[in-house]
């Protein structure tokens, strides 16, 4: 993993922490790191894997009902959603499609509609 990480100590412990091995791995819910990033609003942990070739344009691959996170929903939603708009600034930055829906065609703007997200 340190490999990996290129000697970025705080990326190592974050997926460390969050039981995965490469920027690209998923977990049983279809989550990538950079999902959690996302969820978690940390723009220098998200620009951290995005060097680490994490695609801006990634998606939950499994939906998460409990939380209301549809499958495919992306990274852009996943911030918008939340309020993480200096993520939201990196992705657009980094061309993440800002027109991205998911299975029930709901895209990042519906989701920051949705959270009062202006």
């Amino acid at each position: 993993m340190a490999a990996n990480v290129s000697g970025n100590l705080e990326l190592a412990r974050f997926l460390h922490q969050m039981g995965f091995s490469h920027a690209a791995d998923r977990d049983a819910w279809g989550f990538s790191p950079a999902c959690y990033a996302a969820v978690r609003g940390d723009p220098d942990l998200l620009e951290a894997l995005l060097r680490h070739r994490a695609d801006p344009n990634d998606r939950v691959r499994k939906g998460c009902h409990k939380f209301g996170i549809s499958r495919n929903t992306s990274l852009l939603a996943l911030c918008a959603f939340n309020g993480h708009n200096d993520c939201l600034r990196l992705l657009i930055a980094k061309h993440a499609h800002v027109d991205a829906k998911d299975v029930i065609c709901s895209g990042p703007l519906h989701a920051a509609c949705g959270a009062n997200n202006a």
